[in-house]
């Protein structure tokens, strides 16, 4: 007798193969990156000079070197600082190491003529436009030097140095050490590059997304000599150059053309959105961040490239989470009785008109819940989508909205926004196969499980 199916799963619906998709590619794109040139294919000798404190004299380091060739180079170094909470904090227990300005020294290296540029181009900054093909600048920010037996520096995320900023370029110089391994994570992920093995006879680099956590393990012996560069997109719009990666090589075009042609996208107005997978500084207040297609990173950007691909209009923008200011709930049946409308994730997207800095407000007597939707409609200028699915959950989140309420007692309220794409969906005009997907995803606004419709 045939075993019974009747306990079968039924097949995944197109939005759910999408949702999928996006989680599970998120991992087939690189975050970093790396390479090494032996120092016996370099066509000249390298040579590091650096000012000393005689007045306009310099000594020079030949490259490699052995641990005792450096400690003049040593000597004429500054503790190394980190930022944090907006300030320079110099604390060993954290950060152990030493380091030199770019206007303290020069090297005759390149990281353009290494190959490193081109490599981190393909890697982490590929482009399917054939005019605007990205292109980047690598600026020269710190030597560093961690010494065995005890340096080391944990687990951070560099401070942003500028709006056009998307990473950080490490090359390692050859000088012989052990341990101090780089470890750079994203979400579940974590790359190790080790250098200590080949630390005397190659020139090594390691580049990686600037959202990304890295840390520098403890140097055991020698010293750890780092070049860091920082990474700038460049404006290329005039230009016209050959794309490196074509669209139709991406795995996410068929799930994501699948679900256009889904019965849940066939009455049209219907909008995708999509939590940024990595962070962008799109709430601060040393920047007037317009986020750009361009600067966007790993499946962030391919996601991109496949929506507009298919011809479909694709906004980055702020959206406000504001479960802070209603304590999480859903308060759609008061509200709609005071003929309003309730902008709870699971029924509204407040989608910002544009990024903004953090703004902040003083309330007097702020305790109705229209005091804090008038606070949303002054400082957020937005518009709400009703018609909506998300296909994924935030992953970073920045402080939107500040507002002080007074009552018998003061309190600080607080919302979070987080950079999101939406994509306009056109109707379907004929029917597909899927004729159940609507059944299998319910109603788009009361949908909760799974984290998915309008939630």
């Amino acid at each position: 007798m045939a075993a019974s199916t009747s306990n079968e799963r039924p097949n995944p619906s197109p939005f759910q193969i999408l949702k999928r998709a996006i989680k599970n590619d998120a991992n087939r794109y690189l975050f970093a990156c790396g390479g090494s040139v032996a120092i016996k294919d370099l066509t000249q000798s390298l040579a590091l000079r650096y000012d000393t404190t005689t007045a306009g004299t310099t000594a020079k380091l030949n490259l490699p070197a052995e641990s005792t060739d450096l400690d003049d180079l040593i000597a004429h170094c500054q503790p190394a600082t980190f930022g944090y909470q907006g300030k320079d904090v110099l604390d060993t227990s954290y950060r152990e190491a030493i380091k030199m300005d770019p206007d303290c020294f020069s090297i005759n290296l390149s990281p353009y003529d290494l190959g490193c540029v081109q490599a981190i181009i393909q890697l982490l900054r590929p482009s399917t436009t054939a005019v605007g093909q990205k292109r980047i600048r690598a600026e020269l920010y710190k030597l560093n030097i961690y010494s065995g037996p005890s340096g080391k520096f944990k687990a951070h995320v560099d401070t942003p140095r500028g709006e056009k900023q998307f990473g950080c370029l490490v090359i390692c110089l050859p000088c012989s050490h052990q341990g101090g391994s780089l470890e750079v994570r994203h979400l579940d992920h974590k790359k190790t590059f080790d250098w200590a093995s080949e630390s005397k006879t190659a020139i090594q680099w390691a580049a990686f997304y600037s959202d990304c956590e890295h840390e520098v393990q403890q140097v055991t012996s020698g010293h750890r000599v780092t070049l860091t560069y920082n990474l700038y997109d460049v404006d290329t719009s005039s230009d016209s150059i050959a794309p490196a990666l074509r669209v139709e090589a991406l795995w996410l075009l068929k799930p994501v053309s699948k679900f256009l042609k889904s019965e849940l996208c066939r009455v049209g107005g219907l909008n995708m959105c999509i939590h940024l997978t990595h962070a962008y500084a799109h709430n601060r207040k040393d920047t007037t961040l317009k986020l750009p297609h361009t600067a966007l990173k790993g499946i962030d950007s391919a996601l991109y490239e496949v929506f507009t691909h298919l011809g479909l209009k694709v906004q980055i923008r702020p959206v406000l989470d504001c479960r802070r200011f209603i304590r999480g709930e859903c308060l759609k049946g008061r509200v709609e009785r005071a003929g309003g409308e309730c902008p709870c994730p699971r029924c509204t997207v407040l989608l910002g008109d544009d990024f903004h800095d953090v703004t902040g407000e003083k309330l007097h007597q702020c305790e109705e819940y229209n005091d804090y939707l008038e606070v949303i409609q002054e400082k957020f200028p937005h518009k709400k989508l009703k018609n909506f699915v998300w296909l994924n959950k935030p992953v970073h989140k920045e402080c939107a909205i500040t507002a002080i309420a007074y009552g018998n007692e003061a309190s600080v309220k607080w919302m979070y926004s987080s950079a999101a794409m939406v994509v306009e969906l056109p109707p379907v005009e004929n029917k597909t196969e899927d004729d159940d997907a609507k059944k299998s995803e319910g109603n788009v606004h009361d949908k909760k499980k799974d984290g998915g419709l309008g939630h």
